[in-house]
């Protein structure tokens, strides 16, 4: 009997150590253990704007603008809080002239396990959102009815 219970803490312990981690597994968002993706949304687990469209109701990529939806594109970077992801616009607005008029960044909104919006403003105070994925990419989004 002390066999098989040593065994199988042996298995269960092996398993844990060369078992699924969070790059393999096809429930998260690039591997984020903090950015499930729900069962409805895992095919567009590799599409950023695709995941978008199925994880936030009645909004939407923006790929009506010259550069694209997708406006910045990090590696090795993990986004799970409100000032994370402020933070990741800051940095952006500063170093892309096209933007640098929406430095100020106002505050964060998390929307879900993958997405924030992140409200920034101009001298004017024209509002511009900046949507954060969990990834640090940056997109623009549109929402509506």
């Amino acid at each position: 009997m002390k066999k098989i219970i040593i065994l199988i803490i042996l298995t269960v312990l092996l398993l844990g150590c060369i078992g699924v981690n969070g790059k393999d597994d096809p429930t998260l968002f690039k591997g984020i253990t903090t950015a499930e993706i729900p069962g409805a949304c895992l095919e567009y687990r590799d599409d950023v704007c695709g995941l978008f469209d199925c994880t936030v109701d009645r909004c939407w990529c923006n790929d009506q603008t010259p550069e694209g939806a997708i406006l910045s594109q990090r590696s090795g970077i993990t986004v799970q809080t409100e000032a994370e992801a402020i933070a990741i616009v800051e940095q952006f607005t500063k170093e892309n002239t096209e933007y640098q008029e929406y430095a100020n960044v106002k505050r964060a909104v998390k929307l879900n396990n993958i997405y924030f919006n992140v409200f920034a403003e101009d001298k004017n105070q024209d509002e511009k959102v900046f949507t954060v994925a969990a990834d640090g990419t940056i997109i623009l989004t549109m929402c509506g009815v």
